[in-house]
């Protein structure tokens, strides 16, 4: 559990939470389950702390300094990350549903996070560490569906490129997403250099909304259409 004096002084806002860190250097913040929901923490230090399991949702680190911090299975819904940095940071088994990443600084663990609605424009993938991901909210949408991703996949297949998107029946599931993920390979083994990939899925409407993107803007008429027929 959080250490209670470091959480009471995290939900006080950053500025008491930095001025603590500045005047404790040597200490390691233990912020372990805590319950920080909703709360302005803007450029907070919060380098190597303990966050693991810890509720985040809804909160604002844009330019916050999470390198080498545990953040195993922190709850971080809705979590604004813009320009976080997060080097070596543990992200395995986090929930990131609908969370901001715009050019955060990855080079994280990202095995296991729940990837599913996130905000990824300019995020950095250099150096990230990923086993592997689930798209889908409750965690069963695991790609890839069998196994681990290839040294360097997951940057290849989720950095930003040109991208566009379609509508697929709901409920979209792991059989949907194979069969997919074959109609793809397909259209790629005919057109090889529109580098076709699927992105992330939107499950919350009526229907399921697919991301793909394509190496070039060039690409996105032909490859829609090829898609739809």
């Amino acid at each position: 559990m959080a250490d209670r004096e470091q959480a009471a002084l995290a939900e006080k806002g950053v500025s008491a939470w930095n001025r603590w860190r500045a005047e404790h250097p040597g200490v390691r913040p233990d912020l372990a389950k805590a319950h920080l929901v909703h709360r302005k923490l803007k450029g907070a230090d919060l380098y190597a702390a303990d966050l693991r399991g810890a509720d985040l949702t809804g909160t604002d680190l844009t330019g916050a300094d999470l390198r080498r911090a545990n953040l195993e299975g922190a709850a971080l819904g809705g979590a604004v990350l813009k320009k976080a940095l997060l080097l070596r940071a543990n992200l395995a088994g986090a929930q990131l549903r609908g969370a901001d990443l715009t050019q955060a600084d990855q080079k994280a663990e990202l095995t296991g996070t729940r990837l599913w609605g996130i905000r990824q424009g300019g995020w950095k993938l250099a150096g990230v560490r990923c086993a592997h991901v689930y798209l889908d909210p409750e965690g069963r949408l695991r790609v890839p569906r069998r196994g681990a991703f290839d040294e360097g996949e997951f940057e290849r297949r989720y950095r930003v490129s040109p991208t566009f998107t379609l509508a697929m029946k709901a409920p979209f599931d792991a059989e949907d997403y194979a069969h997919l993920e074959r109609h793809v390979a397909q259209i790629n083994k005919k057109h090889p250099a529109w580098g076709l990939k699927i992105g992330f899925i939107d499950l919350r409407g009526a229907e399921a909304r697919v991301r793909f993107e394509v190496a070039l803007e060039t690409h996105v008429d032909a490859a829609r259409k090829a898609l739809s027929d």
